[in-house]
């Protein structure tokens, strides 16, 4: 094993990771992106592949009343405050 000289190291490849190292390279940041698996996607490739939305037109066509707000809400309240909503 050699020594490696980087800025960030990311541990996991799932969405969380990769938008970690995407942000960070961007940035100008040397990344080092490890994934213990042999392929990107981590719990995220575990999901039920869905793409969560608030506000569709397919919620407005059955009258549902929703928002980015409201999800933002909904989902500072399951995680207890814990996450930024900005």
């Amino acid at each position: 094993m050699r020594n490696v000289d980087r800025d960030i190291i990311v541990i996991g490849a799932g969405g969380c990771g990769l938008m970690a190292a995407l942000v960070a390279a961007k940035n100008g940041a040397r990344v080092l992106l490890l994934e213990k698996t042999d392929k990107p996607g981590g719990g995220t490739a575990f999901s039920s592949k869905g793409i969560r939305a608030a506000g569709s037109r397919r919620q407005r066509e059955l009258k549902i009343d929703d928002s980015a707000a409201l999800y933002a809400e909904d989902i500072l309240q399951r995680n207890n405050g814990e996450s930024d909503a900005s």
